[in-house]
């Protein structure tokens, strides 16, 4: 094929390609060096040639007929740009490794410095075709949507995916930079369990919030331009300053996401308006503005928005998605509130006829007016009433506009922002005056307070003076009574509340009498007792020997195992003494029980045991644990606000019942504020000792995820004892020797709490021992 130059001197702009036109520009030569059916690759160079070449990939969506991806950018950067181009949206899947190497090859060798440049889909293709020979790579938020695996739906019916996966045993030789946002369910899960894969030696930069793809985020907080300039120009790059992120439209929009995810549209509204008044390119924030107006009824404005949307993006399958969900909602409405209507029609006629007041119903505004039935519903108990008051109030849903500021609005506001409660109930009252959620997000946005804690968050080595042991001189004194939790609580407290003093004490390895004895000495000081609620030997000495006016808070254990479903305690059958080491592994105990080799005990930690006993969806029933713990206890109500804080942490605990920092950090400062103790700020990281990590259990990589958490590994960690097993062979032999070097026999080692059929009857096929030994019980 012959290839086709385009110089300073080419005909008119109109009929140039998007690429030509570019080269034109500059006054640079274009050239394809491949052109077929489906994709065309082009080199334009600049007059003089640099030292520099980068090839870069279009995104999703881009094909020949668009702008090449940042090639106007590159030349700038005075370096000579490689565009590997669509003609129709393929994901790359009809080129061939070797047919790109064959063809760019050649080029690549005139120049000193070689780098590759994508974002997205273009980001995928920079790692899958530039793995070796490359002074540097740079992918943005790496994704491929036909990917059988790590794609949607939508692609994976019209593309077939063709390229190979990437391989450990191949990995790629050239430096790289990956960025991308964690919480992206979609990127977090291909980048930590396909790219890591084949790229094991690259930089991961992960930027929470920052949505797909991060490019726009690092664009708007002006990062990315320096960032390839500098390695275009082999200078040291220059450091990512994150304290600007709030100035981004693209991470004002990820916020807006989540908060829809939450059930807070409001919340989203505002954060996607204020998004798109900062991009007004943002054609995003329209599709969120447009989800938002369908959840809340708004039919006739979010179909304006959709067609709008739909216009600016014609090949996004999201458009056409949300119109469906669209019309069902409006058919759904209308369902509603027809029967709505008609039932509250025969209500309205049955309590005339028995009451003495007339009734008044609106036909606009399906309601109960309870003025009209008041009487009837104090003297009557019809299943027709409470029916057309649910549908009514379901109609007002459906149609709900923005409502009024609420107190949940505010105390949201000040965690999320902030980071930290409201200081009162007065603070709280003085934005409930403001109009709308709008007003309230742009009034925190703005504020000093977060503005400082952005930049705070932000600086580099910047850290505030550490806070241990600050007590308030005219706080109280508190006491902290309970399990092995009971000390991590005090030291919170101790470093962040306004205390006088705080006496922990726990219960474990103590007899009922020198317990009794010890909370006695501590009952003449304390003015707060904070227990556990099932903790009835403290409740017992706080009701006989408590100083006047104390007060008694109770605070839940926690307990959550649905990051190590594996742990279990295990004893010798006779002796009923628990193993030395407590936590043991369920399956290594099973097949240790049952007389298996290590190699096939090792080959049991597997996706299909995990799934048989319940492992994968152990998630559902920790949570509702927890909930249970907290209703038992003073904090009922801070549940909800508990929970959505730890789940944002990732693996919160080191085993089922010893929490991590970030847990008790948690935990700690609520019940601080329930029992009215003054909240100071709370301990920055590494500010206290982490006092339960004594053994970090870890969350198996299936697990990890199957909750979609970073990594997971098989690396125990017994840190008191300096020892760090790897590896799910190695732990396993490690566990069996303990067994045999405490007499524990095979048949005398016995699981406490477990179902030790369901063990047998999903363990036993995996293992090939389908039958119990004799000595089993």
């Amino acid at each position: 094929m012959t290839p086709t130059h385009t110089a300073s001197h080419a005909p008119a702009e109109a009929m140039l390609s998007p690429g030509q036109a570019i080269a034109a520009a500059h006054g640079a030569a274009h050239e394809v060096l491949l052109e077929t059916d489906d994709v065309i690759i082009e080199l334009t160079t600049l007059p003089v040639r640099p030292a520099a070449v980068v090839v870069t990939f279009d995104p999703i969506l881009l094909t020949q007929r668009s702008k090449p991806f940042a090639v106007d950018f590159l030349l700038k950067c005075h370096a000579d740009v490689v565009s590997v181009r669509k003609k129709a949206e393929n994901f790359y899947q009809p080129l061939s490794c070797a047919t790109f190497d064959a063809v760019v090859g050649p080029v690549l060798a005139r120049y000193q410095r070689r780098l590759a440049y994508g974002s997205s889909l273009g980001a995928y293709a920079v790692l899958y075709f530039c793995r070796d020979g490359y002074d540097h790579v740079i992918s943005s938020s790496p994704r491929v949507s036909a990917h059988p695996r790590f794609g949607t739906t939508h692609w994976q019916r019209l593309v077939k995916f063709r390229h190979e996966a990437f391989d450990p045993a191949r990995p790629a030789t050239s430096p790289a930079t990956v960025f991308y946002d964690p919480l992206d369910t979609q990127d977090q899960h291909f980048v930590q369990h396909e790219i890591r894969r084949g790229w094991p030696s690259a930089t991961y930069v992960t930027l929470r919030h920052a949505g797909h793809p991060a490019n726009q985020f690092l664009s708007e907080i002006g990062f990315i331009t320096p960032f390839v300039r500098a390695l275009v120009r082999d200078e040291p790059p220059p450091v990512l300053d994150l304290r600007r992120k709030a100035q981004s439209g693209m991470y004002l929009l990820t916020l807006a996401n989540a908060c829809l995810a939450r059930g807070k549209p409001n919340w989203a509204e505002a954060l996607a308006g204020r998004a798109l008044e900062r991009a007004p390119y943002l054609d995003l924030a329209r599709r969120t503005l447009a989800e938002v107006e369908i959840v809340q009824g708004r039919f006739k404005s979010a179909e304006q928005r959709l067609i709008d949307y739909m216009r600016r993006q014609p090949g996004d399958g999201a458009g056409p998605h949300l119109m469906k969900r669209l019309n069902a909602q409006r058919k759904q409405a209308a369902r509603a509130r027809e029967q709505a209507q008609h039932t509250l029609a025969k209500a309205a006629e049955q309590a005339a006829a028995q009451a003495d007041t007339p009734v008044a119903l609106s036909a606009s505004r399906p309601r109960l007016w309870v003025q009209g039935l008041s009487h009837w519903l104090r003297n009557s108990d019809h299943a027709l009433a409470v029916r057309g008051l649910r549908l009514a109030r379901q109609w007002r849903r459906l149609r709900a506009a923005k409502s009024s500021l609420s107190r949940d609005d505010v105390v949201w506001a000040y965690q999320q922002f902030l980071g930290r409660e409201p200081e009162s109930e007065e603070a709280i009252a003085g934005h409930l005056h403001l109009p709308s959620q709008r007003a309230l997000v742009q009034v925190f946005l703005e504020s000093p307070e977060y503005l400082q804690r952005q930049q705070r968050q932000g600086a580099t080595g910047a850290g505030r003076a550490l806070q241990v042991g600050a007590h308030g001189a005219d706080g109280p004194s508190v006491a902290v009574i309970g399990n092995c939790q009971a000390p991590g609580l005090a030291a919170v407290m101790a470093a962040s509340c306004a205390v006088r003093q705080v006496m922990p004490l726990t219960g474990l390895n103590r007899e009922p009498d020198a317990f009794r004895k010890q909370l006695k000495s501590l009952a003449a000081k304390a003015d707060i007792w904070f227990i556990n609620p099932g903790n009835t030997l403290a409740r017992e000495a706080f009701a006989e020997t408590a100083r006047p006016g104390a007060r008694l808070v109770t605070v839940p254990a926690l307990m959550f195992n649905a990051f190590h479903p594996d742990v279990c305690y295990a004893q010798h059958r006779g002796t009923q003494q628990l193993t030395q080491q407590h936590y043991n592994s369920a399956i290594a105990a099973w097949a240790y029980s049952r007389g298996l080799s290590v190699e096939r005990a090792a080959a049991l930690f597997c996706p299909e045991a995990y799934e048989g006993l319940g492992y994968m969806d152990a998630w559902p029933r920790a949570m509702d644990h927890l909930r249970r713990s907290f209703e038992a206890s003073d904090l009922k109500a801070d549940y909800a606000s508990f929970a959505l804080h730890i789940q944002r942490q990732g693996c919160f605990m080191h085993t089922p019942n010893h929490p991590g920092l970030a847990a008790m950090t948690a935990l700690a400062r609520l019940a601080a504020r329930r029992a009215g103790i003054t909240l100071l700020d709370a301990p920055v990281p590494g500010e206290l000792a982490d006092g339960l990590s004594s053994t970090i259990w870890p969350v198996y990589p299936e697990i990890a995820q199957a909750l979609a958490l970073d990594g997971g590994s098989y690396t125990w960690k017994f840190v008191t004892r300096n020892l760090y097993v790897q590896g799910v062979r190695a732990f396993v032999q490690q566990a069996f020797r303990s067994y045999e070097r405490q007499g524990i026999a095979p048949a005398d080692l016995e699981l406490r709490s477990l179902n030790m059929a369901q063990l047998a009857d999903v363990l036993g096929p995996l293992a090939g021992r389908t039958n119990r030994p004799a000595s089993a019980p």
